[in-house]
């Protein structure tokens, strides 16, 4: 993943935030620390893994996408059960149900980020919340009680069919928030995954916030490397520094 120093500075809004009336949000990645949960969970029930964290968020990665893409209709649960038994398979070690089920089981477990909560309560006041994400209802029902801040809707992919990058993902929540009188241009989409969320938003002309929550690693971490041309202007290291930002103006 593209790496940006914010030891120095990090890019300035060029968004007007004045106009804007809702932000959506990616949860796993970019409020929820889901890279702690995959491999805390990993080496819960493997305590003898030998490949280090960053080789093992480089294998969910490989395999979360493409088992997404085959089976775009499959619950999350389902897509980190095949995730879980391919990374096993790779490792040549035995799978089980049992293990595979325990692992899918953990994403509505995975801790927010330490500025989520705060920089959201924050960022409530002065917006209508709003997920949008490649998780199933049972998950995200979980995590919302972590997250404890009210959202004006939850988008999943068990309720939209698809998963992201698929821009269907963004058309089905823009038209659903043009019926509430929210329209695109009043929508920023704020969101980690450069692979799962920049691409597709950039492709309808979405405005969008980039929370490098890597801006401190090398490498991609659980998501799919690409090119630095989907960076957008917008860019902060956390939630935090974004939510004084955007509720300054």
């Amino acid at each position: 993943m593209p790496m940006v120093n914010f030891g120095q500075k990090y890019k300035l809004s060029m968004i007007d935030f004045k106009d804007v009336k809702a932000l959506t949000f990616d949860c796993y990645g970019t409020l929820i620390d889901w890279e702690s949960g995959i491999i805390s969970t990993l080496r819960g029930l493997h305590s003898d893994l030998e490949p280090d964290d960053e080789h093992l968020l480089s294998m969910f990665a490989t395999h979360e996408y493409k088992v997404q893409e085959l089976n775009p209709s499959l619950l999350y649960t389902g897509v980190l059960e095949e995730v879980y038994c391919n990374i096993m398979n790779d490792l040549y070690l035995p799978t089980a149900k049992e293990k595979a089920k325990i692992f899918a089981s953990s994403a509505g477990t995975w801790p927010p980020f330490t500025d989520t909560v705060e920089a959201l309560q924050r960022l409530s006041g002065r917006f209508r919340l709003v997920i949008v994400s490649n998780i199933d209802l049972t998950s995200v029902s979980r995590t919302l009680t972590l997250l404890n801040v009210p959202f004006h809707r939850v988008y999943t992919a068990q309720e939209m069919g698809f998963y992201k990058p698929d821009p269907g993902v963004f058309e089905y929540v823009l038209q659903s928030m043009h019926s509430e009188g929210i329209s695109r241009d009043e929508v920023v989409h704020v969101a980690q995954s450069l692979y799962h969320d920049h691409i597709p938003a950039a492709a309808i002309g979405l405005k969008r916030v980039w929370i490098n929550r890597r801006w401190n690693k090398k490498g991609q971490g659980a998501t799919p490397a690409v090119s630095d041309e989907f960076i957008p202007h917008d860019i902060y290291p956390d939630l935090s520094t974004f939510a004084t930002s955007a509720c300054r103006q």
